[in-house]
């Protein structure tokens, strides 16, 4: 469906549950990785996009 209508996703996901919050704060360290990455991989696709 998000093709039909165009929409460009990043194709990675991290899920999260409240038990990894502590104090509202994220305690797991792979959890943290892990989004950092797909962070850094939206930005690389925004970029992307930006200069076509």
């Amino acid at each position: 469906m998000l093709s039909y209508f165009r929409v460009i996703t990043n194709p990675n996901a991290v899920y999260l549950t409240t038990e990894i919050f502590t104090n509202n704060q994220i305690s797991d360290e792979d959890i943290k990785s892990r989004l950092k990455e797909m962070v850094d991989e939206t930005l690389q696709l925004a970029s992307k996009l930006k200069k076509e």
